[in-house]
């Protein structure tokens, strides 16, 4: 029998539904450890979603951190963007994919042009391990 997704890949909470409601940036609560258990993910992709979205624009951005302290922006040649990387209505989706060699990643959201704001949420999917998961 072929194995799929469930048990090649995992699943995490990326970012617990957020309130944005100025331009700002926020961060996810939690790092991402590529190395978690089972361990040695090669790839992050955040699936992100918009709850209400009353006006902005909301851009994905990932941060990644060989500590789990000091985090930085991810370059371009860490990153395999998905179709679309920002959210600006509600319901409204992007995905932002890492494939950099740091141990941890998070996501965070820049908002612009916000007076009332909306709310984000995501979900990470490790994936990209030769060995069966599950």
């Amino acid at each position: 029998m072929r194995e799929g997704l469930y048990h090649n890949t995992k699943h995490l909470n990326g970012m617990t539904s957020a309130a944005i409601s100025s331009n700002t940036t926020t961060h996810a609560a939690a790092a991402i450890d590529l190395a978690s258990s089972p361990g040695d993910w090669r790839t992050c992709l955040f699936l992100a979603v918009g709850g209400t979205i009353t006006d902005g624009t909301y851009t994905l951005k990932v941060m990644d951190s060989p500590d789990n302290v000091t985090f930085t922006d991810v370059t371009a040649t860490d990153m395999v963007l998905g179709p679309s990387s920002t959210i600006t209505a509600t319901g409204g989706t992007a995905e932002i994919e890492y494939a950099g060699n740091k141990r941890y990643v998070r996501l965070s959201v820049v908002s612009t042009s916000v007076t009332t704001g909306g709310a984000i949420s995501a979900r990470a999917i490790l994936s990209g391990s030769a060995v069966s998961r599950r």
